[in-house]
């Protein structure tokens, strides 16, 4: 029998074990998390520091649910649980279904972007190209960055609507050239790079 002593140990060390689970399930997030988290020396247990960071870095990492709507007849519209990492010249987009699988994965950076859907992997110079060829819309990937990271970007093209708080979906509608389209992201975990 525990003491409660030892049971406090142990779903301590359970729960440790469970965030370097989840870390290593996930090797580019791991290698973030890693290199910003300190990890206490085995044997020991530390509270993490009360004091908060004197700037927050911003988000490098989205997470939530991508719509897309072209408006034509008839109405085209893509729906997908997704993961963003990086920034406009290199990154990772992870689009999946409604029951959490796999529906593609796109990868960039400067002249190189790689889709791959299941077993196949199709390499090409541009990610425009691919995000379009996956969500049926050509979305502005730059944009998308400065417009999730809060930064007042203006574009002839398209429109968006102002947001109070930075886990608010990111409205966007392309005005011109036509057909119209309608970009939602409803951002479920921001987190820091």
């Amino acid at each position: 029998m525990r003491s409660a002593g030892t049971q406090g140990l142990v779903s301590a060390l359970a729960a440790w074990g469970w965030v370097v689970t989840a870390l290593t399930a996930m090797p580019t997030l791991a290698q973030t998390a890693m290199s910003t988290t300190a990890i206490p020396p085995a044997g020991t247990l530390s509270a993490p520091p009360s004091e908060p960071s004197p700037a927050a870095p911003l988000p490098r990492s989205f997470a939530g649910r991508l719509s897309v709507v072209i408006q034509t007849d008839p109405l085209q519209q893509m729906i997908a649980d997704f993961e963003l990492e990086g920034d406009a010249s290199q990154g990772e987009l992870r689009l999946f279904g409604p029951f959490g699988a796999s529906i593609a994965v796109l990868q960039w950076d400067p002249g190189r972007a790689v889709l791959i859907e299941g077993e196949r992997r199709r390499v090409v110079r541009s990610i425009d190209w691919l995000i379009e060829r996956v969500t049926g819309a050509p979305l502005p990937v730059g944009l998308i960055f400065d417009w999730l990271m809060g930064r007042p970007v203006r574009s002839d093209d398209w429109e968006v609507a102002p947001r109070d708080r930075p886990n608010a979906p990111l409205r966007a509608t392309r005005l011109q050239p036509l057909p119209r389209i309608e970009l939602t992201l409803a951002i479920k975990t921001p987190t820091a790079p």
